[in-house]
């Protein structure tokens, strides 16, 4: 409607398959111009520095054809590129307000709250919620891809430059950030039969659809850590589904190989 192309830098391992389905298969219904690329290498692929040789080019054949570019960050998430304003982090926060309003409108208050993290923006915003509305409530982030050190420290650098956005000042400590790297597994996107389990009984159960990649890891480690007696007895614990149900489909084949009779 605004007349803004969509261009996608899409990154995957060398010799992965990629097929048109899932969200993949949304971005070609949408009308995206998609640029697949294989990227080798150890460091990440959430930092701009480490991928500029993939997205530089095409940034580049936008303004070459008359085109102003904006470069976003992976998840709407870092500080880097064109975004120099935590505008995904901000969204959280308010999500974290109306999951804090909704909580009150059913008689209780959330003591911790658990959710997948990735890129690291929905947990810098739903912990700056949490710090300014109930800091009672843990925000704990079930790592999908990368380990906690790494994670945390972008958490708090992006909790901090959203708290001075609003006006605050920068208050968030590693004290602040929990995030938990023991259910990532053999990698990112890599199934095993605790997330088969956890989407298994999310569904038969509660009627709740997640996904492979992200909500199905962090209801795996939820449920472990329940099982693990994590949490107190009493205690109000919120599982937050942030989406990723087409990404079903195109792990298929993995989930019927580990899903077992009904």
């Amino acid at each position: 409607r605004l007349g803004i192309r969509s261009s996608l830098v899409l990154l995957k391992k060398p010799g992965m398959p990629i097929g048109e389905d899932g969200n993949f298969l949304l971005d070609r219904i949408l009308g995206a111009e998609i640029h697949v690329v294989e990227a080798e290498g150890e460091k990440s692929f959430l930092e701009l520095e480490n991928v500029r040789g993939y997205v530089d080019p095409v940034v580049s054949a936008e303004e070459k054809k008359g085109r102003q570019a904006y470069l976003a960050p992976v998840g709407g998430s870092l500080l880097e590129g064109d975004m120099v304003r935590p505008l995904g982090a901000l969204g959280y926060v308010n999500g974290f307000l109306e999951l804090f309003e909704q909580a009150g409108e059913m008689g209780f208050s959330p003591d911790s709250l658990v959710l997948a993290t990735g890129s690291a923006g929905t947990q810098a915003g739903l912990l700056v919620g949490a710090k300014l509305l109930s800091p009672r409530t843990r925000v704990i982030g079930i790592s999908v891809a990368a380990p906690s050190e790494v994670v945390g420290g972008y958490v708090k650098s992006i909790a901090n430059a959203t708290l001075v956005e609003l006006g605050e000042p920068p208050s968030v400590g590693d004290q602040d950030v929990m995030v938990l790297d023991e259910y990532i597994g053999d990698g990112y996107g890599i199934m095993n039969q605790g997330v088969t389990d956890a989407l298994s009984l999310a569904a038969r159960d509660e009627g709740l659809l997640l996904d492979p990649v992200y909500t199905g890891k962090s209801m795996a480690g939820l449920l472990d850590l329940t099982g693990r007696g994590f949490f107190q007895e009493g205690e109000e614990v919120v599982f937050l589904h942030t989406g990723g149900t087409p990404a079903l489909f195109p792990y298929r084949t993995d989930i019927l190989d580990t899903l077992g009779g009904v």
